[in-house]
């Protein structure tokens, strides 16, 4: 669950896996794409107020809090990178039919960059960021399977490709400079349940960050390898024998730990949930969950850190890899 930032490279923009199929703008509903399916667009379901929605995400130095409108739909993501303080906060608008369309991000309240997104089909195809000031494009490519499989950015060098297995996980996500491979994140799968960030209502990826696909399972266990003139640091390596899962409520993740055998530590992962009740589907296991855990991540969350970049200028991605290295 670790990426990065991107920006820069002329992208090659291959058509065939930009447009499988037939895909068309979707301004206003064709007479082949009813109302209903266009409202069902990046939110994951057609009545998203009536649906489970994931509300706070605890890792040990990387905090997320969301917050839903009337509709279901996720209109504040706010972050803590390990101070306790959730400086950065980003705000979603949606258009008549539920896709996202623009997004702003602030820092302690001030505004720092304006997100446009662009629709082709079921399918954001760009993005158009003005960083406070600092303008530059992100473009996604897709497979035949409208899975991600590529982020490119307008001027800065950097880019992501994503590789998915057949049920829709992501086993392996590079991140490159000018071509060369500077992170690779490793990914097992081997518990069924259902990626909690699917539950994030309106919201088809993380695009606050670079190469952050949601997979259809949350993973067993993650290695991340840092790349510099070639050479391979493995940052952390989770050991997936000795991963512990909690289920609460249809199938998802309430509580996770890890083995991490680069510190030899364990690394605790906490999700809270809302609005699951109406949909159903109890998993009495919920009430397992050893909520002593889940606050010692809050108290160590200082402890872990994150391979997600933000996105932003390459200076501020530059300096984010190198924190990481530390």
């Amino acid at each position: 669950m670790k990426k990065k930032c991107l920006t820069g490279l002329a992208f090659l923009l291959i058509s065939s896996l930009f447009f499988p199929g037939c895909q068309k703008s979707v301004d206003e509903p064709t007479a082949n794409e009813p109302k209903e399916e266009l409202a069902s667009r990046g939110s994951h379901n057609n009545s998203q107020k009536d649906q489970c929605q994931f509300a706070h995400l605890i890792i040990e130095g990387f905090e997320h809090v969301y917050h839903y409108n009337s509709k279901g739909l996720a209109d504040e993501w706010h972050i803590n990178y390990g101070d306790g303080v959730y400086h950065d906060v980003y705000t979603m608008e949606y258009d008549k039919y539920n896709r996202l369309i623009k997004a702003w991000y602030h820092y302690d309240g001030a505004w720092v960059a304006t997100i446009d997104f662009v629709w082709k089909g079921k399918l954001i195809t760009e993005e158009h960021w003005d960083y406070s000031g600092y303008i530059f494009d992100v473009v996604n490519i897709y497979n035949r399977k409208d899975q991600m499989i590529k982020r490119e950015i307008s001027d800065g060098g950097y880019s992501a490709a994503t590789q998915f297995s057949p049920n829709g996980n992501t086993p392996k996500v590079d991140i490159f400079f000018g071509g060369e491979l500077i992170q690779r994140a490793e990914y097992t799968y081997y518990k069924p349940n259902k990626n909690p960030f699917l539950a994030i209502r309106g919201i088809p990826y993380g695009f606050p960050f670079v190469a952050f696909t949601f997979s259809q399972w949350w993973e067993t266990s993650d290695k991340t390898t840092a790349y510099e003139n070639g050479v391979p640091t493995v940052l952390w390596d989770f050991d997936p024998a000795k991963t512990k899962l909690q289920f609460g409520f249809q199938n998802y993740p309430s509580l996770i730990t890890y083995y991490d055998r680069v510190s030899a530590s364990v690394q605790t992962y906490g999700f809270e949930f809302q609005n699951c009740e109406r949909g159903g589907n109890h998993n009495d296991h919920s009430k397992a969950t050893d909520f002593s855990l889940l606050q010692s991540a809050k108290a160590n969350i200082n402890t872990k850190k994150t391979a997600l970049l933000r996105m932003g200028p390459p200076e501020l991605i530059e300096k984010q890899i190198e924190e990481m290295k530390k």
